[in-house]
């Protein structure tokens, strides 16, 4: 295995769901789908029936409104944020972004990630001072979880968040060919 000519460690903020909470944290979710659908289904009758939504009785409005709070206040206890350390390495031909265990919003436990940036297929890459992230618009880039490895194309996205102090622009551009551009 090579060794990098740079290497970097910053804290990555993830959301993930609490230990023992995937299975409420879904249910929510689908709760809230199914009360936004009947809402949008209720407004078009509504309107194709001509009938004033403020005629409408309070009980099922109250209802709907009930467990979309309901629905939102377990989304809210079944979520937190944890910060993972990302490492950045930096090679002659490509980035390597690895974490050791990135936890998941929608299964508990974590697995290890590695995602391989080789610099010519890099169509460009921008920094987001306001979004705080890196974005990287490539043809394609490898991801590695845990023991599977799969072909991707499109963009990566590196959130900066948990190290607001380093210049993330300047960084990849020292240590890389590429050139970072500046969107907010």
């Amino acid at each position: 295995m090579k060794i990098a000519d740079y290497a970097v460690t910053i804290q990555e903020p993830v959301a993930c769901v609490k230990q023992g909470r995937t299975v409420l944290l879904k249910l929510c979710v689908a709760l809230l789908c199914v009360v936004g659908a009947v809402v949008v289904v209720g407004l078009i009758w509504a309107a194709a029936a001509g009938v004033d939504v403020g005629d409408l009785p309070w009980v099922p409005r109250l209802a709907l409104a009930a467990l979309a709070i309901a629905g939102a206040a377990g989304i809210y206890q079944s979520v937190r944020e944890e910060k993972v350390p990302v490492k950045l390495s930096f090679y002659k031909d490509r980035l390597t972004i690895t974490d050791e265990g990135r936890p998941s919003l929608w299964h508990e436990g974590s697995q290890p990630r590695t995602v391989e940036i080789p610099y010519d297929q890099v169509k460009s890459c921008f920094f987001s001072p306001r979004r705080m992230k890196v974005v990287f618009q490539m043809k394609t880039y490898t991801v590695t979880w845990g023991e599977r490895r799969k072909q991707k194309g499109g963009t990566a996205e590196l959130s900066t968040l948990g190290a607001p102090d380093t210049d993330f622009a300047d960084l990849i551009q020292k240590h890389s060919p590429l050139k970072v551009s500046q969107r907010n």
